[in-house]
């Protein structure tokens, strides 16, 4: 099994699903939440050296792609409670929660979602028993004070996808999936990506994650 998240809280049952002591995913999801911190840290320090502050922040996964421009979003700033608000599609496919693909929120309510690593790390929230990252989120984001307002899947308009070819010759094709089944008709160009491409993703995943476990 995959080596033990340094620090992790020894009962860190409020993932179920993806225990970062016991599964690789758990794990791969630690390392991500790590990741997206230490970017928050550096906005900071941006933000220091600028004297400004960013009005409206985004994430993303890297195995996204977004399909239009993201709708609306000075109506979302100039909304009542928008400095409080984070903006995400409903989950509901893998138990509920908000969908982690993308997400958007006010400044003052940016903390609350990119410190997801520290709050675990802390021991997360009392009570709250989630299956799933998305859960996790949802309780993180509530917990902290702030509000979830859902927003259509075609205001944060985006599909799994992974880059395939060779340097010079690279193509985006979609992941096949639930929602991607679901939107295929409406996201040309892409098409879905072969049974050798989706082998080769899932070869490198597993290479990066044995390589992070032995440099540790």
């Amino acid at each position: 099994g995959p080596a033990k998240f340094s620090g992790v809280p020894i009962n860190d049952g409020q993932i179920a699903t993806y225990s970062p002591n016991s599964t690789i995913y758990g794990h791969n999801l630690m390392e991500r939440w790590l990741r997206l911190e230490g970017l928050w840290n550096k906005s900071l320090a941006v933000e220091r050296h600028l004297k400004s502050q960013y009005s409206l922040l985004m994430w993303a996964k890297d195995n996204s792609v977004m399909l239009a421009d993201v709708k609306k979003p000075r109506e979302w700033l100039a909304a009542k409670d928008a400095d409080r608000t984070v903006w995400a599609v409903k989950d509901t496919f893998y138990g509920g929660g908000v969908r982690d693909k993308m997400l958007a929120f006010d400044r003052r309510a940016a903390p609350a979602v990119m410190t997801l690593f520290s709050s675990f790390m802390r021991g997360g929230f009392p009570g709250v028993r989630t299956a799933s990252p998305e859960c996790y989120i949802e309780q993180a984001i509530l917990h902290s004070g702030m509000k979830i307002e859902i927003v259509p899947h075609t205001s944060l308009r985006e599909l799994d996808a992974m880059l395939v070819g060779d340097e010079g010759n690279v193509s985006v094709c979609m992941i096949p999936g639930p929602r991607s089944e679901k939107l295929a008709g409406h996201a040309p160009p892409y098409q879905f990506c072969n049974k050798t491409a989706l082998r080769m993703e899932e070869s490198k995943k597993s290479n990066t994650s044995a390589a992070g476990t032995a440099s540790r």
